[in-house]
């Protein structure tokens, strides 16, 4: 049996034993979508976090590396010329 078998079969298969016991499938459809919708919401909320903390590792990364020493060489090439003048 694979995965793809499991994730079928298993809500199937309970749908088909609560429904023994008396309850509605539309019924049984909410109580199941109550009870996976938090670790779902949770999960979706943890990787936009990660997504914000990965990008701001990179924006620190692509400006301690690149961004500042660039700026540092024109912003002195800047102050030479500004003395010479002066």
């Amino acid at each position: 049996m694979n995965l793809s078998e499991i994730l079928i079969r298993r809500p199937v298969i309970s749908t088909l034993v609560i429904c023994d016991q008396g309850k509605t499938p539309g019924k049984i459809i909410y109580q199941k979508w109550l009870v996976r919708l938090r670790p779902l919401i949770i999960t979706t909320i943890l990787a936009l976090i990660g997504i914000g903390v990965l990008g701001g590792w990179l924006f620190s990364r692509v400006l301690t590396i690149y961004l500042i020493p660039v700026l540092y060489t024109y912003l002195e090439a800047g102050w030479k010329k500004l003395s010479r003048l002066l």
